[in-house]
């Protein structure tokens, strides 16, 4: 039986409560609108029902419409929607209204935000130049200038920030930038930066309290309303003219015994963008160091060295973060930790390596105990940095390992144990170190060895994306979205490895997007005046596949409605994504199919059909789902068998 549920919660803004926001939430109804939410959420564990979704909606006071599907989907627009249309069981849709009660009486609105204390050098219409979003925060909520400024005068790391009033885009730098002018035209656009640069002493960084709730997430890209105009033409001026000066002469011959320039790249970094995308939450740290096999010992290049300016001639160090000591990684709840979260790697390069062999060692650091280990999601010993290698000078040579090395981790060998009630001391178990020896010749061509022993890994990388390189590269107009969902055959657990599971995935596995904010393999692609094409894959790495089975499940995600479909070239039903599986640890066998697997198309079978009434329902007849299973034996040696479903 369907229920209709209502909630009303006053503003803090007023003297007693009087003004009220009432949201009429509808059991069995779907949010209609052309316009993407403003926020996404995914519900943590605890918070699985609609009360808490409409709670999210009550609390943000631009919050116009709410929508949540079970078990764990929240959606708030902060614009009214269309109307509310028939949805699947355990989909709620509820809109705000605002009254006043008799005789409430309103007080005065709340005062401007505060004057920003830094001192920013802030001129009209102009860009930061070069912006490295490793070390930025994009953030779209808000919707003014100053809101912008105000959040990276809060912040103490920030530097320079960045506003775009046309996209509500506000990007906070955490290093002195420079400005670049823009047209002078629209919206407000701005950069912002201190004069001098804010250099600070960092203490170690303890972690805070942890949050209660699960992670939220940023806002889906879900279809906007497309142009109604046509796309435009294509450029048709011609080329410009080639240079009229010939080239300049060949350079004189290199003397005969010239040295070899030899030099490696050695990168110590966590497998993610952005603190958000960690599979756990909490704190873990480790630091790199390198030394030449048979030279002083005092000669280390690290952070120390660094520091302390002793570093050895042959050796540069760099942390992404000038303040920086190690790879570090705090990730907490963005909802209510906004400003806590950190993401820092390591760099050394090492020169005139021919000839010589060098010891690069990655060391856990063990903080003083293991934080929250009984709040689920806080599995932070997991989250392991990888260590590469780069030959930057050999031409044959690059990568002196596509995977790099980690230390290997455990979900039941956590950093520390519990001794008595309040006394922790590190795991003797818990494996945090590894040494990769390089090794190279008198012309550069370098070998590792590892000291690192650990069972056969068998790691199998999955990849979902659309056959083409940019969104302009599609063949169609249109939106499309299609998502992976990989289980184990036999688990009896019922683990899955997914964007949706992010926040909980399975120890066999890792998820990555190539957006940061992305959820699914997404093309969006319109006329680009709009400036609205987006494209984005997925990528799943299962790990100890050896004698195990797994179940590689896409997915059509459908939409709303079939958008414009008698608009000529906005058939975007016929864009499907394709599946490509890699075998990355058997020497004779790579990709499990070098064309991959796709569900079919056809130009005359749409995503939705068009009702009598004019409300949009999925067609029956577009098959948009299928599973690879693949099947390694014992020697990681894997096979692969496709179903559509």
């Amino acid at each position: 039986m369907h229920l209709q549920v209502f909630l009303a919660l006053s503003l803090s803004v007023l003297t007693s409560g009087e003004l009220q926001r009432i949201i009429q939430f509808k059991e069995g109804k779907a949010c209609v609108t052309g316009n993407a939410p403003d926020v996404f959420l995914k519900l943590g564990k605890k918070n699985q029902r609609p009360g808490r979704c409409k709670e999210k909606c009550s609390l943000d006071e631009k919050c116009e419409a709410v929508q949540y599907i079970a078990p764990r989907s929240c959606k708030l627009w902060y614009s009214t929607i269309d109307q509310m249309g028939p949805g699947q069981p355990g989909t709620f849709c509820g809109r705000v209204k605002t009254k006043i009660a008799e005789d409430a009486a309103l007080t005065n609105p709340p005062t401007a935000s505060p004057i920003s204390t830094k001192d920013f050098v802030i001129n009209p219409y102009t860009k930061c130049a070069t912006i490295n979003l490793n070390r930025a925060k994009v953030l779209t909520q808000y919707t003014s200038r100053q809101e912008c400024q105000q959040r990276c005068n809060k912040m103490p790391k920030c530097k320079s920030f960045q506003w775009n009033g046309k996209r509500n885009s506000c990007i906070l730098i955490k290093y002195k930038v420079t400005s670049e002018p823009v047209k002078q035209e629209g919206e407000d656009r701005v950069c912002g930066y201190l004069p001098k640069t804010i250099v600070s002493a960092s203490p170690t960084k303890a972690p805070t309290k942890a949050p209660v709730n699960a992670p939220t997430k940023d806002p889906t890209k879900a279809p906007t309303k497309a142009p109604v105009n046509a796309p435009t033409k294509a450029p048709t001026k011609a080329p410009t003219k080639a240079p009229v000066n010939a080239p300049t002469k060949a350079p004189t011959k290199a003397p005969v015994n010239a040295p070899i320039m030899c030099t490696l790249q050695a990168t110590l970094a966590f497998p993610f963008d952005d603190p958000s995308d960690a599979p756990y939450y909490g704190y873990h740290a480790c630091n790199m160091k390198v030394t030449e096999v048979g030279a002083s010992s005092d000669d280390v290049c690290s952070y120390d060295s660094s520091y302390y300016e002793t570093l050895p001639e042959w050796c540069t160090y760099e942390n992404s973060d000038p303040d920086g000591d190690s790879a570090y990684i705090a990730n907490l709840d963005d909802y209510y930790y906004p400003d806590v979260d950190i993401l820092t790697s390591e760099t050394i390069e090492i020169f005139n390596a021919a000839g010589r062999t060098f010891n690069v060692a990655m060391s856990h650091k063990f903080f003083d105990k293991d934080y929250y280990p009984d709040t689920p999601g806080f599995e932070d010993y997991l989250l392991a940095p990888v260590l590469k290698i780069n030959n930057m000078s050999h031409g044959s040579q690059t990568a002196l390992s596509a995977d790099g090395w980690s230390h290997p981790t455990d979900v039941d060998t956590p950093t520390h144990i519990k001794v008595g009630e309040d006394n922790w001391q590190v795991n003797p178990d818990y494996e945090g170190e590894v040494t990769v020896t390089v090794t190279c010749d008198e012309n550069c061509l370098c070998d590792t060895s590892s000291d690192l022993v650990s069972e056969e890994e068998c790691t199998l990388q999955a990849n979902l994306a659309f056959p083409f390189d940019t969104p302009n590269d599609a063949p169609y107009y249109g939106y499309n979205s299609e998502y992976m969902e990989i289980t184990e055959v036999g688990d009896a657990e019922g683990y899955v490895c997914s964007s949706y599971y992010s926040d909980g995935l399975p120890s066999w596995c890792t998820y990555q997007n190539s957006d940061p904010n992305g959820e699914s393999a997404y093309v969006a692609n319109i006329d680009d005046n709009y400036d609205e094409d987006i494209l984005t894959s997925e990528t799943i790495k299962i790990f100890k596949a050896a004698g195990r089975t797994f179940n590689f499940a896409v997915s059509h995600h459908f939409f709303g409605q079939d958008y414009y479909p008698d608009e000529p070239g906005w058939e975007d039903h016929v864009m499907a994504t394709v599946l490509k599986i890699n075998n990355q640890s058997h020497g004779s066998q790579t990709a499990l199919n070098n064309d991959g697997w796709s569900h079919p198309t056809d130009i005359n079978t749409p995503t939705h059909v068009k009702q009598q009434n004019g409300e949009w329902k999925v067609n029956p007849d577009y098959q948009g789902d299928f599973v690879v299973t693949v099947a390694c034996d014992d020697n990681c040696l894997c096979g692969a068998s496709y179903v559509l479903l």
